[in-house]
């Protein structure tokens, strides 16, 4: 299993000092299930690294209906970017998914650690990118894929979230009603 200590060695080349240094700034959080990291209607103001257990972020439709726009697994940093970089409340929800344990840090030391450690900021930066990658190849596929075909792409590049995501909340992240998702799973057994 990666930990966060593993996670800022792959991304930049920091003393055990740093490492240490770093890692001393980060609270450890247990929630339960079902349990909020972020509420929609608040500030954004922390991130997280997910040491062990799921996430789901997600969004209320116009018609209250609860929509899974992505999820976080161990070994990923968790937040909600437009609501960090500009101090504005959310418009999403993060909710642990199963009991988790969270290693939290305050976007306030976030920027100290930034100050201090360059090195940090690199790797902020190096985050932010494979965010942004993913966002746009989340784009692509939705935008270009039949239902089917989505689906298919989840189970061979991240058959974790079959697996561990209620089929309710894989519905909606693919763009779909659980029926459809049923049939679908249905067809492709025959």
């Amino acid at each position: 299993m990666e930990t966060l200590r593993d996670e800022l060695l792959t991304r930049a080349n920091f003393s055990d000092e740093e490492v240490s240094g770093i890692i001393s700034k980060f609270k450890t959080v247990s929630l339960d299930k079902k349990e909020s990291f972020l509420s929609a209607g608040k500030v954004s103001d922390s991130i997280a690294y997910v040491e062990k257990g799921s996430l789901i972020y997600s969004q209320t439709s116009p018609e209250g209906d609860d929509i899974a726009i992505d999820f976080a697994f161990e070994g990923d940093f968790v937040t909600y970017l437009n609501s960090f970089l500009s101090d504005t409340a959310s418009d999403i929800d993060i909710t642990t998914n199963e009991p988790s344990i969270l290693k939290t840090l305050s976007k306030t030391e976030l920027y100290d650690l930034y100050q201090k450690y360059p090195k940090m900021e690199r790797t902020g930066r190096l985050l932010l990118e494979e965010g942004l990658a993913k966002i746009a190849k989340g784009r692509t596929i939705f935008q270009t894929m039949d239902n089917q075909d989505r689906y298919l792409f989840l189970m061979k590049h991240s058959p974790h979230i079959l697996q561990r995501i209620p089929q309710y909340h894989v519905a909606t992240y693919l763009g779909i009603k659980p029926e459809s998702l049923s049939r679908i799973r249905r067809n492709l057994s025959t």
